[in-house]
């Protein structure tokens, strides 16, 4: 693998974020990946009000 796979897949493990082998997969789970981190911030705002919206 390219130096920059290897990277990225390291990334990825260390922030636990999901590999996609496949373009089409990425794709298909980009939306619930980006609603999953608007979730994330809601709840984190909820529990504490003083986090500045965005």
């Amino acid at each position: 693998e390219s130096e920059g796979a290897l990277e990225m897949s390291r990334l990825c493990g260390k922030y636990n974020i999901p590999v996609f082998t496949r373009t089409e997969d990425v794709a298909k789970n980009f939306a619930i990946l980006v609603q999953e981190s608007r979730n994330k911030e809601r709840f984190s705002k909820t529990l504490d009000p003083q986090v500045e919206k965005r």
